[in-house]
């Protein structure tokens, strides 16, 4: 039950139709609305699609069923040594990541979306939604694991479409088979003259292109179905980019969303050294801004490569 569970839970982010991945959440949180690696996934789809309204309010739900107060208090003071406070530690380790991740996806958007539209005076690469981890190799990984998926759903295609015609030919066969037979037995029940054998032949063959044509009719709908169907997702899509595009964010939503991350996050780690560098931006602090940048890149591994962030901080040095 667990593993069809996560099963389900990994098509939340991995589902490239929004309507049905957003069907995929409802089922999973009716069933389990306090299972929180469901409203992780649905987040991180929510951050993706740019969608900071309903992004807001999935991290809501999140900091809620999490308890984030009790979490803050745990770690806020140090437990004693004893198998049940160690049990209750993984427990609210496992919330806390939940937690920021969430509170990680939210404020950075947040950000991205505030410096596309400010009339500030900053670089411009951070008007494009600057992100370095997406530079590094793990993100790469995740790249593949997608061309996987489309590889093996256009062999699921493929499949289907082999079985329809196979099916499709196999009634053709059979239809004549049956046809044949008909005519064998007319011929045994009532001789006739070859004219009138030429006739019935002719019409088995006007039969036979007639179900061929229905088939082929019935094959050209269903393409047409579906490429309208297609073409209406892509417009959603579009539509909804177009809403996302107006979303204004506020000074005041700014440090409401990086007051909350950074309560529960570690300043040291590298997704808090992205939120502090925008932030700083956002109040034109290019200094503290240009200090975390360096640090990201001091601290990044041999494997990964973050060019795009050695040219923010020369945009950022020009500045300052």
């Amino acid at each position: 039950m667990r593993a069809i569970r996560d099963i389900k839970i990994s098509y939340i982010t991995k589902e490239t139709n929004s309507t049905k991945a957003a069907a995929i959440f409802e089922k999973l949180s009716n069933e389990f609305p306090k299972h929180l690696p469901i409203f992780s996934a649905e987040i991180e789809r929510l951050s993706k699609l740019k969608d900071f309204s309903k992004l807001k309010k999935a991290v809501e739900k999140l900091l809620e069923i999490s308890e984030s107060n009790k979490v803050a208090e745990f770690f806020g003071v140090k437990s004693e040594f004893s198998e049940e406070n160690l049990r209750k530690k993984e427990i609210m380790e496992k919330k806390k990541v939940a937690i920021i991740n969430g509170l990680f996806l939210q404020a950075n958007l947040a950000l991205d979306l505030f410096l596309k539209s400010t009339t500030k005076e900053i670089p411009d690469i951070f008007r494009n939604g600057f992100d370095p981890r997406k530079e590094s190799t793990v993100v790469k990984v995740g790249e593949n694991l997608n061309k996987s998926k489309e590889t093996d759903l256009a062999e699921i295609e493929t499949k289907g479409l082999k079985g329809i015609i196979e099916s499709s030919d196999s009634y053709s066969s059979d239809i004549t088979s049956k046809i044949e037979k008909h005519n064998e037995i007319s011929k045994m029940e009532n001789p006739k003259n070859d004219s009138e054998e030429k006739i019935d032949s002719d019409n088995s063959d006007e039969s036979l292109v007639k179900i061929e044509s229905l088939n082929s009719e019935s094959n050209a709908k269903s393409k047409i179905q579906k490429s309208k169907n297609d073409d209406s997702e892509i417009d959603k899509s579009a539509s909804k980019n177009d809403e996302t595009e107006s979303v204004k964010i506020t000074e005041e939503e700014i440090e409401s969303v990086f007051r909350d991350y950074m309560l529960f996050a570690d300043s040291s780690t590298e997704n808090a050294k992205i939120i502090i560098a925008k932030y700083s931006v956002v109040h034109e602090r290019f200094g503290t801004a240009l200090l975390k940048l360096k640090e990201i890149i001091t601290d990044k591994t041999t494997s990964a490569d973050y060019l795009s962030t050695e040219k923010v901080i020369i945009q950022v040095s020009l500045i300052t």
